[in-house]
């Protein structure tokens, strides 16, 4: 049979599928239309942002809402810093990046151009040819607010839009005597508008934030830029380094400003010394902030009321009963749920004056920390309630400890040492055990300052190297003297396994000291591939406690470390935890008991022990060491006993019956 008629067949399918995939069909024959869902709302295109082009011209004209020429409006490229911008380039592609380049700077708006709107406000300005324009502002006061719109690339049919000027005029009064708060820190925060229409001028209730499907405003995008660039330029105001406008209340309480307009809202927060944070501590325990819009043109009025705040006052002494002064006193509340969110992380500060006496306003309600500090004892913290007076803080100057180290390690001038401390005080008012860094000078001397008076077991460590523990007293205001020598430290080494001879990786061993029969953690240790090695360990008795996830914590026997040699401990053991499970009690037919009062449910693991009561839900589990394990249970006048061998990693029912009476 011929193979001609095969052959041509192929060449015909091959060359429809040529044609098929590259002939002009035109769009609505050669493609399949796709069916997708739409949203409800599709996002505004401003939302989806292509990358600034850098440099270029920009132009377009300014007018009014009623589309006048507004001659003599500034106008004023924005760049987004983001560092060098070929670098920029290069990090995004993963291009190789010179280590010495300058590293990018991410989130900083400066002005890279300003130009004046001609007679008819027309405007046309360059930008450089390393900068990406993201933004381009026109402003004109008192007349005018500002506008805002976002840029992708140079374009010369921009068209800004000013609103006529608002204002806004606040007043702060006393809530109690209703006369006027002189002083107070007004700080202004300008918003993207996330709120429905205001139910009455000036007032916006902020009940549920709820983003509108409206235009994004640039100008809500700009951060710090407000303040920075548009508070010297717009409103005179000289730049503090917050992301605020701020202001402050004149002698009648009063304040203003302006221009302004419906663009975005504003968030108030005013406070003062002598009074409570502004949106805490009302009738109801919790307030509602409410945000502001100004309509162009409108005047808005609003009068914000404050409490007199609660305080706390005291006197800091030594520990002789005289006062020290210049000590600063930071006071905030414990209790922070209802605060306004401004203030959760903020803190009152005071000075103590020549005698150690504070006095701390302005307060909100409860619980207060209150902590203390001072170069000479470093800081204390105490707790009282708003509305304490004689609050008595007392205070010790802290110490020092100059330590010579003989041996090994006195062989080398300027060594990194480490100096461990471990308080043997069972109230010390410092940390119970913390760890200084220090160097050891040429005559093997090191002094270390800033130490809280008390009884201290100190000893030093120098890569593998470690000293015999030094017992240090350490006093108020004076420098303990002591001599360590060094030498090679002892090294514990040990592997952690399973039951079945597996190795568990990870596992954590915790290493504990024992010094006058007493144990004394010394700091935890977690295995590679299972094994354990602890180098530079200071002579002398010690055990280990390791634990793993889901594994039964296991103590080894007292060992001894001895300088300059390894320690081998035999490997470890850790057996998985055992499960009981209860379930509802049933009587000799399987049906439920009969329930007499509560049921009193009691389990004892091992031979020996005393029973241990335990509370659980029906279906619950309890984990037991493996082993045997008694369980008994009793319900009124009938009682139930029952054996359990509990094995490793296994849950047993626990079927407990009650005879029917």
């Amino acid at each position: 049979m011929s193979r001609l008629p095969l052959i041509v067949a192929v060449l015909a399918a091959a060359f429809a599928l040529w044609w098929l995939f590259n002939s002009d069909l035109g769009t609505e024959e050669a493609n399949v239309p796709l069916t997708v869902d739409e949203p409800d709302e599709a996002p505004p295109e401003d939302w989806m942002l292509e990358k600034p082009t850098m440099g270029g011209v920009y132009g377009g004209k300014v007018v009014d809402l009623e589309g006048n020429p507004v001659p003599g409006a500034k106008v004023m490229l924005i760049a987004y810093n983001a560092g060098d911008a070929f670098l920029m380039d290069r990090m995004r592609s993963g291009g190789d990046v010179d280590p010495d380049a300058p590293i990018p700077v991410i989130g900083d708006y400066t002005p890279a151009g300003e130009t004046v709107a001609d007679e008819d406000g027309k405007f046309r300005i360059a930008a450089d040819s390393q900068t990406r324009i993201s933004r381009v502002m026109a402003y004109h006061p008192p007349r005018y607010f500002l506008a805002v719109t976002g840029v992708t690339k140079p374009r010369e049919d921009l068209l800004l839009e000013l609103p006529a000027a608002g204002r806004f005029v606040g007043t702060v009064v006393d809530d109690e005597t209703n006369r006027p708060v002189h002083g107070a820190t007004i700080d202004i925060y300008f918003q993207q508008r996330v709120n429905k229409a205001p139910d009455k001028p000036g007032n916006v209730e902020f009940k549920t934030i709820q983003r509108k499907a409206r235009k994004l405003d640039w100008l809500a995008t700009l951060g710090r830029f407000i303040p920075k660039v548009l508070g010297p330029k717009l409103y005179g105001l000289p730049y503090e380094g917050r992301e605020t406008i701020r202001l402050r209340s004149d002698r009648n309480g009063h304040f203003e400003i302006g221009p302004l307009a419906d663009a975005m809202q504003l968030e108030f927060v005013i406070t003062h010394p002598k009074y409570s944070w502004f949106d805490f501590d009302s009738q109801g325990g919790k307030t509602t902030p409410k945000r502001t819009v100004v309509e162009p043109g409108e005047t808005v009025e609003r009068e914000f009321r404050m409490r007199k705040g609660e305080f706390v006052a005291g006197r800091v002494v030594d520990e002789n009963g005289k006062g020290v002064p210049n000590v600063l006193i930071e006071v905030q509340s414990i209790s922070a749920y209802y605060r306004h969110w401004v203030y959760k992380h903020k803190w009152r500060r005071v000075m103590t004056d020549k005698e150690g006496r504070f006095r701390a306003e302005g307060l909100a309600r409860g619980s207060q920390s209150i902590v203390a500090k001072h170069d000479t004892f470093g800081s204390v913290v105490e707790s009282a309630d708003a509305g304490t007076d004689g609050l008595e803080i007392v205070v010790e100057p802290l110490g020092g400890v100059r330590g010579r180290v003989l041996g090994a390690a006195g062989a080398k001038a300027n060594r990194r040492i480490q100096v461990i401390f471990e308080a043997t005080d069972e109230k010390t008012k410092g940390p119970r055990r913390f760890k200084k860094q220090t160097r050891i000078d040429k005559n093997s001397e090191f002094v270390l300052a800033g130490i809280a008076p008390a009884n201290y077991r100190v000893w030093i460590k120098a890569g593998k190297e470690s000293s015999m523990p030094q017992d240090v007293s350490v006093g108020p205001g004076e420098v303990a003297q002591t001599d360590f020598e060094i030498g090679g430290g002892g090294t514990i080494i040990t592997r952690v396994f399973d039951t079945s001879g597996g190795i568990i990786d990870p596992a954590t061993v915790r290493l504990i000291a024992i010094v006058n029969d007493r144990e004394r953690p010394m700091g935890t240790f977690v295995s590679r591939e299972g094994e354990i090695s602890i180098d530079g360990i200071a002579p002398g008795l010690y055990r280990l406690e390791a634990t793993s996830s889901g594994r039964i914590a296991f103590k080894t026997d007292r060992f001894e470390v001895s300088r300059d040699r390894s320690t081998v401990i035999p490997p470890i053991e850790l057996r998985e935890w055992g499960f009981l499970k209860f379930g509802q009690p049933v009587d000799e037919t399987g049906r439920p008991a009969r329930v007499v009062g509560n049921m009193i449910l009691e389990v004892r693991e091992g031979e020996k022990g005393a029973f241990r009561r335990i509370l659980l839900s029906t279906g619950a589990e309890l984990a037991v060491r493996p082993g045997p394990v008694d369980v008994r249970a009793r319900m009124g006048e009938t009682t139930f006993e029952e054996r359990i061998q509990v094995e490793d990693g296994r849950s047993h029912d626990v079927r407990i019956v009650f005879p029917s009476r």
